[in-house]
């Protein structure tokens, strides 16, 4: 894990091969407001829908509401990104709110949702989130 100020990023892998597959991190934290923003991305595609994001965002968050004493952990997607969205809903985000036209896929204005999770609703993933929901995991 790589700590930098107000950050903390992991590198997650698959089980199949040690190699880095994907980033998780928790970017703006505010120790003083027990606030931070997720963000993941998974690099390399062959690993999509199998659950490793979702699995590395559940374990960094434990860490921030265990280690940081976080008290609300919030997250955004672009309103296409029905993967994206999956990953928050299957660590128990809740939407909170739309940004309209505030990002821009090929240059094309495209909605934000918003998500937060307090400490008192995470629960860690397990495999029925995992296979809840149907359509893909990443």
């Amino acid at each position: 894990m790589t700590q930098r100020g107000d950050n903390h990023l992991r590198v997650f892998t698959s089980e199949k091969a040690d190699v880095p597959i994907g980033l998780v991190g928790l970017s703006n934290i505010a120790l003083n407001f027990g606030t931070a923003s997720l963000w993941y991305v998974l690099g390399n595609k062959t690993y999509e829908g199998q659950g490793y994001t979702t699995r590395a965002v559940s374990s960094l968050l434990r860490f921030g509401f265990d280690n940081l004493a976080l008290a609300s952990v919030s997250a955004w997607a672009c309103v296409d990104n029905r993967p994206s969205i999956q990953v928050l809903e299957k660590n128990h985000f809740r939407l909170a709110g739309r940004l309209r036209h505030s990002h821009r896929v090929n240059e094309v204005p495209v909605d934000r949702l918003l998500f937060d999770l307090l400490a008192s609703e995470y629960q860690p993933v397990d495999d029925r989130d995992l296979a809840s929901s149907g359509g893909a995991l990443s």
